[in-house]
């Protein structure tokens, strides 16, 4: 989907995100990061920002609680970024993310990339 896009075949990458998006709908179970990443940046490419933020918001909601922090933690920097590169409001997903951080064993392995999306 994502090579299609980028070899300017949007009608097929189009085509094959839709298949995907039908074939996920009939599965009973969370999908995980790269599916998530996948249609993010599907819909980045789309230069569809709100529904890259709402798929990483849906993505975060299914991690909260779920002893999952590293992956939280990597969807918050995913999210900030876009806020960012989309002119909203960012404070709120720093906040929380942190926050998440501070579960996490090593709670500085994030600090350089955090700083690499806040000077963009």
């Amino acid at each position: 989907m994502i090579a299609l896009q980028k070899l300017g075949k949007d009608e097929d990458a189009e085509k094959s995100y839709n298949l995907i998006q039908n074939k996920v709908k009939t599965l009973k179970m969370v999908q995980g990061y790269n599916y998530y990443h996948l249609i993010n940046l599907y819909q980045e490419l789309q230069e569809n920002m709100p529904e890259a933020v709402t798929i990483l918001q849906e993505y975060i909601a299914t991690l909260e609680n779920t002893g999952r922090p590293y992956w939280e933690c990597r969807a918050y920097l995913e999210l900030i970024r876009l806020l960012k590169l989309s002119g909203k409001s960012y404070e709120n997903a720093v906040a929380k993310f942190k926050q998440c951080a501070e579960k996490l064993r090593k709670p500085s392995q994030f600090n350089d990339q955090l700083l690499d999306i806040l000077e963009l």
